[in-house]
């Protein structure tokens, strides 16, 4: 049986077995509002509402009955591996899946960034050109402005998520980026996670270095939580619908149209 992590003022605790659990809400240490997940469960859950535990909270539950809570510290949760097969008690719709697909993350982020650095590209050109119309671009300016622009870009993705729920390269694979209950992130949240990932995640976007950040990120992903340090510690959950061929078809041209623009 997989061990239950729990948040407590944001930082991870765990694992601890079904048994430990149920003693920590028996005497208190467990509220009813704190989230808790488990490699089979999909998302960071409310313990109140998965069973058993949901029954072992005063408003459930007579605190001077011996005998129910032996019950309920006898208790078994569902096998693992058909929660992990079926999900039906813990997912909030068959239309998504939560498992990581780091490869359409990544691709989706790439898309972003591409077009974000286009859009950036030319406002830059345009001011440039106006101030001083013989400065000859280099290469080395270019590498400092496109780093700049991730940076700029957290600020962007923040919104968008915040508003959308989603990015254009986000909602073009299938991705989008939610609460624990399914709401769309709060500016704030959406500003923490997108930070997150510009410092953790892509290292800054400094040449080279972000490729190790990239590569933690990836086995993080393939870890044991299934999840990035700032979704597992936030408590954001990623959902992935069922991959389209207009979505894909679209970010397969563009960026194959702008990879060969670069290239001539």
């Amino acid at each position: 049986m997989s061990g239950w992590y729990y948040l407590v003022d944001g930082s991870v605790k765990g694992p601890v077995s079904h048994n430990t659990m149920s003693e920590m809400i028996r005497f208190g240490q467990i509220a009813p509002d704190t989230l808790v997940w488990a490699k089979f469960i999909d998302r960071w859950t409310l313990v109140k509402s998965i069973e058993p535990y949901k029954d072992m909270f005063p408003d459930k539950l007579s605190t001077g009955t011996e005998s129910k809570r032996r019950i309920i510290r006898n208790a078994k949760l569902p096998d693992a591996t058909e929660d992990k097969n079926d999900g039906s008690h813990y997912n909030t719709g068959s239309d998504y899946t939560y498992r990581p697909r780091p490869w359409v993350r990544y691709w989706a982020r790439f898309f972003d960034y591409a077009i974000f650095g286009i859009i950036m590209d030319i406002l830059a050109g345009a001011v440039v050109f106006t101030l001083n119309p013989t400065y000859v671009y280099s290469g080395t300016d270019g590498t400092i402005l496109h780093v700049l622009y991730l940076g700029l870009w957290v600020f962007v993705e923040a919104y968008l998520l915040s508003t959308w729920g989603t990015t254009i390269g986000k909602w073009l694979l299938g991705v989008s980026v939610k609460d624990y209950k399914g709401d769309k992130l709060t500016y704030k949240a959406a500003l923490n996670r997108s930070l997150q990932v510009w410092v953790k995640g892509m290292i800054l976007g400094l040449p080279f270095i972000t490729l190790f950040g990239l590569i933690r990120s990836y086995n993080q992903l393939g870890g044991k939580w299934e999840k990035t340090s700032w979704d597992l510690h936030g408590g954001y959950v990623v959902r992935h619908k069922k991959l389209n061929f207009f979505g894909v078809f679209t970010v397969v041209i563009v960026l194959s149209g702008l990879a060969l623009l670069n290239y001539f």
